[in-house]
């Protein structure tokens, strides 16, 4: 007997997440202006929203300040 769990999606849920853009499988290539705007405000701002308006995630600009910086 199988431990198995058989669980039924809907063809509309499916199609949703089907339609989702692949995983990016590479780091974000930086700009001169997101750098900027990096060293100047995460010492100073919120990191979720700094990060949010940048447009990367919270860990790449905590990654990204840390090189720019030498921490």
């Amino acid at each position: 007997m199988s431990d198995d769990i058989i669980v039924e999606i809907d063809e509309e849920t499916i199609a949703q997440f089907e339609a989702l853009p692949a995983a990016r499988a590479h780091s974000i290539m930086w700009t001169a202006q997101q750098d900027a705007l990096l060293l100047k405000y995460w010492p100073i701002k919120r990191h979720t929203e700094v990060a949010r308006l940048i447009g990367a995630c919270q860990d790449s600009c905590r990654k990204r300040y840390g090189q720019l910086t030498g921490d």
